[in-house]
């Protein structure tokens, strides 16, 4: 066998180990009653995300620019097992919108554990280091570029450890989940 052959060989081994042994730590229960806000929630992987916290009882705030499509996920949520299941349409390139619906959902909710940001696309993602600013100007989508999530992988939904805030790319389909401040 050609050296090459030796090595390709020895890591398919390797990753079949791996993934054999592999521990997954994600806790269900840790998102009973976990708070949050998820942007682009109308339709999609924003929807579909939406399903998914509420199957583990979440208390959730939805929002997305349509007001009729909103009001049938959150009754979809409810029936689920979402805790709480509240929204509030929003355009969220609007420089006034993402700080009317974080104060929503804080009010709502009494402060916030995650942060999905869904609306968003091709931007400069970087880890979050507390910069409300930051956080502002991925909200509110001033990147020329601006297009909906294409994929999200589904490993978005272990961020249960801890509070984290999301986002993801479309065309490097990366996705950076990075530890933040609780609101509230």
């Amino acid at each position: 066998m050609k050296p090459i052959g030796k090595v390709l060989c020895a890591s398919g081994i390797m990753a079949g180990l791996l993934a054999f042994f592999w521990k997954d730590s994600f806790n269900p229960e840790s998102l009973s009653g976990a708070r949050v806000l998820l942007t682009g929630a109308s339709a999609g992987i924003g929807e579909q995300m939406a399903y998914h916290y509420a199957r583990f009882g979440a208390e959730i705030v939805l929002t997305a620019r349509r007001e009729a499509v909103l009001q049938k996920v959150v009754e979809k949520c409810l029936t689920l097992g979402a805790k709480k299941v509240f929204y509030i349409p929003a355009d969220m390139s609007s420089p006034s919108e993402p700080e009317k619906v974080v104060q929503f959902a804080v009010q709502k909710l009494g402060g916030l554990d995650y942060l999905v940001l869904n609306h968003i696309g091709v931007t400069r993602f970087q880890m979050w280091a507390g910069d409300v600013e930051y956080t502002r100007w991925l909200m509110q989508g001033e990147s020329p570029l601006l297009s909906p999530p294409l994929t999200l992988p589904p490993s978005l939904l272990w961020m249960a450890s801890s509070a984290r805030c999301a986002t993801s790319s479309p065309c490097r389909r990366e996705t950076s989940l990075s530890p933040c401040a609780s609101w509230g």
